[in-house]
């Protein structure tokens, strides 16, 4: 038997420097304790109270509300890695939009994908266990009705080619990167801590490849 492991989904897992992810939490907690900046924070009632910068109007520049430039400067190399990875000139101008996810316990975040952009990614920067892991769905939905019947009946051991979800744990420092068009969700913070996690979009724009 020849097995050809076709039409792949690659997940890139990038563990980044303790420092770096250091500097990021401090700013990040400055930024909170700021009044001022109340206005840009948004509590997701629907998500067990979720608080993101995701609805701000600038949105787009939380890092540099930051002055961040340290883990820019990593999303940015490891996202040209990854274009390169995918066939694209990875000297492409490219669109970097950041945010805060901080998941206080019992909160959550449904499943849902990035339209519109390209690449999409989250970094963790201060977990605990069992604060919800990320799960990944099989973006192959013909195949997945199509076996609905035979994987809740008859399938007996989960493999390489039967899965339905892929998760990944929270990890301090890991940033997790994947093609926007890929379905996810965050499991139930059920630890007693918040999770402080950046979150960030990559579009890239053609006509200056």
């Amino acid at each position: 038997m020849i097995v050809d492991n076709l039409f792949p989904v690659p997940i890139a897992t990038i563990m980044i420097e303790e420092e770096i992810i250091d500097n990021t939490m401090n700013k990040l907690k400055e930024f909170l304790m700021d009044e001022n900046n109340k206005k840009y924070v948004s509590s997701r009632p629907d998500e067990g109270n979720l608080l993101t910068t995701y609805y701000a109007d600038d949105k787009q520049d939380l890092l540099g509300k930051l002055n961040d430039k340290m883990l820019m400067a990593v999303i940015n190399d490891e996202a040209r890695q990854f274009l390169k990875l995918l066939g694209i000139d990875p000297e492409c101008h490219v669109t970097i939009t950041t945010w805060m996810q901080l998941n206080p316990p019992g909160s959550l975040f449904n499943k849902h994908e990035h339209f519109g952009a390209l690449l999409s990614g989250v970094i963790y920067l201060d977990v605990a266990d069992n604060c919800g892991d990320l799960t990944f769905f099989n973006p192959v939905p013909l195949k997945t009705q199509n076996l609905a019947y035979v994987n809740r009946v008859l399938k007996q051991d989960g493999n390489f080619y039967n899965f339905e979800t892929v998760k990944f744990t929270p990890k301090k420092g890991k940033m997790i990167m994947f093609e926007s068009y890929l379905q996810h969700a965050v499991g139930v913070n059920l630890s007693n801590k918040d999770r402080f996690a950046i979150s960030f979009n990559i579009q890239v724009a053609p006509n200056e490849c």
